[in-house]
């Protein structure tokens, strides 16, 4: 529990900043 909990804050910031990212891109590269 203390490991996951640890690691949770990191992976809900990179997917905060991944998600809009990569969904930008998507939507650039199939316009």
């Amino acid at each position: 529990l203390r490991l996951v909990h640890l690691c949770n804050p990191k992976r809900i910031w990179v997917l905060r900043y991944l998600v809009p990212v990569l969904t930008l891109l998507y939507l650039c590269y199939k316009l």
